[in-house]
């Protein structure tokens, strides 16, 4: 199947969801990544011992949209914008459920912008974060 395009995405299109546990070795290279040496994230916390950085799920919207959601990696978007909400705590060795949709699209200046929302759900279904990140073209189209 060919790899859809901007042109293609309808607001409201649900893009997947996959389920994750995340573990140790995860959170600790994540936040070796960052430079997050706060040590709720790595020893203990009032929640009961190290807890996620919640940041830790802005990426996941890479996998939702070009590998559950089929969209040309080739297209020339960049991430211009990121909103980000937390709901609650999760504990390392949690698994989670990650579901995503194309929550807008339209242009700006000649560029195509998507706005794309990722949710992240405990394994109640309680949600965790909600995320919307906007993609803008590279290239400027007509109007």
């Amino acid at each position: 199947m060919e790899a859809k395009t901007w042109p293609d995405a309808l607001i409201g299109e649900v893009l997947g969801s996959y389920e994750k546990e995340i573990t140790e070795k995860q959170t600790s290279r994540y936040l070796k990544a960052i430079g997050d040496n706060n040590p709720w994230f790595s020893q203990d916390s009032p929640f009961g011992g190290p807890i996620i950085n919640p940041l830790m799920f802005g990426d996941e919207y890479v996998r939702l949209y070009f590998d559950c959601g089929n969209y040309s990696r080739n297209e020339g978007m960049l991430h211009s914008r990121t909103e980000h909400e937390n709901f609650g705590v999760l504990k390392v060795g949690s698994r989670v459920k990650v579901s995503g949709r194309i929550a807008d699209k339209f242009m700006r200046r000649g560029r195509r912008s998507l706005v794309i929302e990722v949710n992240v759900a405990d394994e109640q279904g309680r949600p965790v974060s909600t995320t919307k990140i906007t993609l803008v073209s590279i290239k400027v189209y007509p109007e």
